[in-house]
């Protein structure tokens, strides 16, 4: 049966029809008839290989939505099993205590010490600043030191011990960090050549990142150099106001004697 036959019944009941309309009513009549319908855009199809691409459209459909809802499954346990993780391991470092070591007696402040650094560190941001504090009385712990620079606030407080004996090394190193950890660093080095617990310490710059190399001790060298010029600059501008300050009371007393009648004068000296 040809195209123009089958538009015969159709055509008369669809002259308003667009063709798109009557094409479409032409394909159904031909279905209901068991007959066979082409257009210029599809191939020749019986009703039973329409459906069967129809059952095939939709079972591809089927396929991709169950596939990408697998997909989206397993990316949501993937992200739930690492959350598990990190949080089994933050659970654990937070119950985490150290183990005290009863055979050295500096452990527990060593620890300690190791504690507050890092605490320090993952809570604080900015800049880093590390000074030296030298010639410590070996009697010097950690709680004495803090308070003598209590007027710097500094983070950490780390006074190397040896290893053999646990005793003081005679230095340690005072650390700033945070967005004034400047001004607090400037505070703490005015602290310098101040007495504690019986001698005069030194608190002086470092190059930081450690090491012993020819670089870093020059470097050290001119860092320090300069601060012990800006400090004497200070100190001599500090004489010379209180110089200046004596000299002006001085002229004060000798402008009023110049008012005392010369046998008052006499008589006062």
């Amino acid at each position: 049966m040809s195209q123009a036959e089958v538009a015969g019944p159709t055509s008369s009941g669809s002259g308003k029809l667009s063709k798109r309309k009557q094409r479409a009513a032409q394909f159904r009549d031909a279905v209901k008839k068991g007959e066979t319908f082409s257009t210029k855009k599809t191939k020749t199809l019986s009703e039973a290989e329409y459906v069967a691409l129809k059952a095939e459209k939709e079972a591809n459909k089927l396929a991709k939505l169950a596939e990408s809802q697998q997909r989206a499954q397993a990316a949501l346990a993937s992200k739930k099993a690492r959350e598990e993780e990190e949080s089994k391991k933050r659970k654990a470092g937070d119950d985490e205590t150290p183990v005290e070591n009863t055979k050295q007696d500096g452990d527990g402040e060593k620890l300690a010490r190791k504690r507050q650094k890092k605490e320090a560190s993952e809570k604080v941001q900015g800049p880093r600043f590390i000074l030296f504090v030298g010639n410590l009385p070996y009697a010097a712990t950690q709680a004495t030191l803090q308070t003598h620079l209590s007027a710097s606030k500094p983070d950490v407080i780390r006074i190397p011990t040896d290893k053999n004996t646990q005793k003081v090394k005679g230095f340690a190193f005072a650390e700033f960090m945070g967005q004034d950890a400047s001004k607090r660093m400037k505070a703490c080095l005015r602290l310098h050549h101040t007495e504690y617990e019986g001698r005069r310490i030194n608190v002086e710059l470092t190059a930081g990142g450690g090491g012993k190399g020819t670089s870093r001790k020059q470097k050290l060298k001119e860092k320090n150099e300069k601060l012990e010029a800006e400090r004497r600059e200070l100190q001599e501008a500090k004489v010379a106001k209180e110089r200046a300050k004596v000299g002006a009371n001085s002229a004060d007393e000798r402008s009023a004697g110049a008012f005392i009648h010369p046998s008052r004068l006499a008589r006062v000296q």
